[in-house]
């Protein structure tokens, strides 16, 4: 008896593993995700509502950088396999 899942279920192995360097910059996109986005709370209640929505677009790209790896390995999964 097989015990394998159906090929549209095996997630792929990673490639390689992070470097160092890969694992500071996600940290770091992560932080300044968090900075940008209670900046802009503050200018949201200070009334500067351009200057607040501006900086959250800001904050939610940053977090999405620090998710890039989850993210591809997302598409991937739904990709169909070659």
């Amino acid at each position: 008896m097989v015990d394998s899942k159906p090929p549209q279920f095996q997630i792929k192995r990673k490639r390689r593993p992070r470097s160092l360097g890969e694992m500071i910059s996600t940290v770091c996109f992560f932080i300044l995700g968090a900075v940008l986005s209670l900046q802009a709370a503050d200018f949201l209640d200070a009334g500067y509502q351009v200057r607040g929505y501006a900086l959250a677009v800001c904050a939610f790209s940053s977090v999405c950088g620090g998710l890039r790896f989850i993210i591809a390995d997302v598409i991937n999964w739904f990709r169909p396999s070659s």
